[in-house]
């Protein structure tokens, strides 16, 4: 990933190195992603080397085979999961508007746990483009037409275009009927049903709001909210465990640079490349930074100022190995549970001026 050279240097900083560039070549560390999940159905624990669900993307033109057949064939006669579901996506568009490449995404469930290398061994490629799938299986399989949460702003694909081994189109109905079924209720049954498909992350929160009255929501105001900051804390307490079980810590880069260097673009595309597409929160430098976070993995925290965040609340939300214990950022109606492992800072000035800043002290002096 390369971006253009820019009238100044770009500077960014990775646990204290500082780097200045003015034409920047990335390579992203390779997304080797362990975590345990438990059997619920036979309450045995998974080692952390391996998973019962998996998300596989690759370019069309860089499979291991010649055709979506081809690829179907090697999932069922060397893969054999108990469930399987993959797309082409081609009609996806970048940040500026542009086609992206044509790609596939694959949401595999295996019914005993498998290595991600002996999955991505099978298919014929380097473990860096497996992803052990985090949460529930509904999700990720919901994900292949962007009908999940983070990804409602993309292309909606059909579900016609998705191949499964399983009746793809009844498991994604299923959400989309307890929806417009909850329009026949009463206030109070509608208010509840919409509250359980907030809980376990099948609907949005903006969506409930939608689908409600405005005498209903007045009436459901405060659940709502309550009910979405605990999904939003079980959403981190499950990121936080697979980190600490896989021996990983939070990453910061630090990118400074003068107005006009291209911080912003290059770390949202920094922040795509390293999360394989999958959405990432911007925080604004508005009082309220994390209003709108909804536990995306990763969080940019652009042109951020000294007077953007109590300082401490700052540390608690850089804290490397803050996963140790849920690490919860300011927000105006009730503090976020942050899930994120990258955290990608830009800002006019170092960190010593920034820090001086933030003490009071005149970095002039």
């Amino acid at each position: 990933m390369s971006v253009p050279i820019y009238p100044q240097p770009l500077y960014f900083a990775v646990f204290g190195l500082v780097i200045p560039r003015q034409t920047v070549s990335v390579t992203v560390p390779k997304n080797k992603k362990k975590h345990s999940e438990i059997n619920k159905r036979s309450n045995t624990v998974i080692s952390k080397n391996q998973t019962l669900r998996v998300m596989y993307e690759q370019q069309l033109a860089h499979l291991s085979v010649n055709s979506m057949d081809g690829l179907i064939k090697l999932i069922e006669n060397k893969l054999r999961p108990k469930r399987y579901a993959v797309i082409l996506h081609d009609k996806d568009t970048d940040e500026k508007g542009k086609p992206a490449e044509a790609h596939i995404h694959l949401m595999l469930s295996f019914e005993n746990a498998r290595s991600i290398n002996s999955v991505a061994k099978l298919l014929g490629y380097k473990a860096q483009y497996i992803e052990a799938w985090k949460g529930d299986s509904n999700n990720g399989y919901a994900y292949l037409i962007h009908a999940t949460d983070n990804a409602r702003t993309k292309h909606q694909y059909a579900i016609s275009e998705v191949t499964a081994n399983f009746d793809y189109s009844t498991l994604m109905k299923k959400v989309t009927a307890e929806v417009k079924k909850a329009d026949t209720y009463g206030d109070a049954a509608k208010i509840k049903t919409f509250l359980n498909l907030l809980y376990i992350g099948a609907i949005s929160k903006s969506e409930v709001e939608k689908q409600l009255s405005g005498a209903q929501y007045a009436k459901a105001k405060k659940q709502i909210e309550d009910v979405y900051a605990k999904y939003l804390k079980n959403h981190a307490e499950e990121w936080r465990k697979q980190m600490i079980e896989s021996g990983k810590a939070i990453r910061v880069i630090w990118m400074y640079g003068k107005t006009g260097t291209g911080k912003t673009s290059f770390a949202k595309e920094y922040a795509k490349k390293a999360g394989n597409g999958q959405p990432f929160y911007v925080a604004g430098s508005s009082r309220d930074m994390f209003q709108s976070y909804k536990g995306e993995h990763i969080i940019i925290l652009d042109e951020l100022r000294a007077q953007s965040i109590p300082y401490n609340d700052l540390l608690r939300v850089l804290d490397p190995f803050g996963i140790g214990a849920q690490v919860y950022a300011p927000s105006r109606f009730y503090d976020k549970a942050l899930a994120a492992d990258l955290i990608i800072i830009t800002t006019p000035t170092t960190r010593l001026i920034f820090t001086m800043k933030f003490l009071g002290i005149n970095p002039t002096l």
